[in-house]
């Protein structure tokens, strides 16, 4: 973020929690204070120690603990399968670090100092890096809960790697979809330098959509969580011709609400959108007036897929419905996490940043999973989800062609 164009790190989050979940921090049943812990008969160096310091508490727990659920299932299922390669069973250790990053810094030299072979970290770049901060010094490999930033790994360093996808490749994926399935030719992009992610991802897809053949003939700012896009829309419907698509990756209940605005002011241009708004908040903002609104993310159950497995596996567990997709991302960690122990055959840090590096097509609640030759961001399954009818229906789920995704450092920061 530029920091004289942004607000604090810990205000946005708060703000975008209060959007979200009314201000209170969503957890499910057994996720405080949650911890998986291996028979004490089990001996020692056949223990992967797992040390997770995530956000139980604060505005940054909706995040976090649905992702930290679905981490917990994996842990729960490897183990009781016998765990990895039949022998090595895992301990995972969570600490709180109460969406503070300075809190957050304590609690990744605690993880170091309590022996943690793989750290996890929080859900958004800023928090995420004040965590990584102690096992990255280390040499710990380093896993974010969920952050989409495909910059992270480039800041905090080669042992440290993004579980979700990146926004990068979110951006691409809706530039494939709006040139090549879509049909549009022009693009406006609504940026916001509140955070990170509202920022690049619009520039990711607005130079994917470049590359394919299309043209961006805009950009605009906005703020977050004020309800009022008059300027935007005022300026979006003075353009002739008008673009034939609009890119927004904020987060709810923003592109509900400039739908809303957008849609009485009589501009029917079609509005895409980003994981931000995979939420139920969307359809509660929106209404009709987001039918045709077209969204990326991470995980949607249609019928036979494994995301619809692992959401039958998460009901009869938690006995609730996944309360995002991040809980499908946190069991797809659990997954990496094991198929990295088996190839490094130890738990020696190099070698596991080693095997993480090479991992190839790792089979997940999300779908294939590939971390070679991705510098520490997996190329994964996306999926194009579109509001119909006030539904959600799927359009594909697929893993976009790498040569269309751009490089994190492709555009302004």
């Amino acid at each position: 973020m530029r920091a004289k164009d942004s607000i604090t790190w810990a205000a946005v989050v708060s703000l975008l929690a209060a959007g979200c979940s009314g201000g209170a921090a969503s957890t499910t049943p057994g996720a405080t204070g949650a911890a998986v812990s291996p028979s004490a008969s089990v001996p020692k160096e056949d223990i992967v120690k797992i040390g997770a310091g995530l956000a139980l508490t604060g505005p940054l727990a909706p995040f976090d603990v649905p992702a930290l659920n679905g981490l917990k299932l994996g842990i729960e299922e490897i183990n009781t399968a016998g765990g990895i390669d039949g022998k090595w069973k895992i301990d995972l250790h969570v600490e709180d670090m109460k969406s503070d990053p300075a809190v957050g810094a304590q609690v990744g030299q605690s993880l170091v100092t309590a022996g943690a072979n793989i750290v996890v970290v929080p859900c958004d770049q800023d928090p995420a890096l004040a965590v990584a901060q102690a096992p990255a010094r280390a040499g710990i490999p380093t896993f974010s809960s969920c952050a989409g930033s495909a910059t992270l790994p480039l800041a905090a360093g080669k042992s440290v790697f993004l579980t979700a996808m990146g926004n990068n490749q979110q951006g691409a994926a809706l530039a494939d979809y709006a040139y090549n399935t879509a049909k549009y030719r022009t693009a406006y992009l609504l940026v916001t330098y509140d955070f990170s992610f509202g920022l690049t991802t619009p520039r990711y897809f607005g130079k994917a959509f470049e590359a394919l053949g299309g043209k961006v003939v805009g950009e605009d700012t906005y703020k977050i969580l004020t309800g009022d896009f008059s300027a935007q829309v005022a300026k979006i419907r003075a353009l002739n011709p008008a673009p034939d698509v609009i890119e927004m990756s904020g987060f709810v209940p923003d592109p509900p609400t400039f739908v809303k605005q957008l849609r009485a002011a009589g501009v029917t241009v079609p509005v895409l959108g980003t994981d931000g708004s995979d939420s139920p908040i969307l359809l509660q903002v929106g209404g009709s007036q987001v039918d045709g609104f077209v969204f990326s993310t991470h995980a949607f159950p249609e019928a036979g897929s494994t995301v619809s497995t692992f959401y039958d596996k998460y009901r009869a567990v938690y006995g609730t419905e996944p309360e995002s997709s991040f809980t499908a991302v946190g069991y797809d960690l659990s997954q990496v996490i094991a198929a990295a122990v088996k190839a490094a055959g130890s738990t020696d840090a190099a070698a596991l940043i080693n095997a993480i590096s090479n991992l190839q097509n790792v089979n997940g609640a999300t779908g294939p999973i590939t971390y070679k030759d991705r510098g520490g961001v997996p190329l994964k399954a996306v999926a194009l989800v579109k509001v119909e009818g006030g539904a959600l229906t799927l359009i594909r789920r697929y893993v976009p062609d790498p040569s269309i995704i751009p490089d994190p450092l492709s555009i302004p920061q």
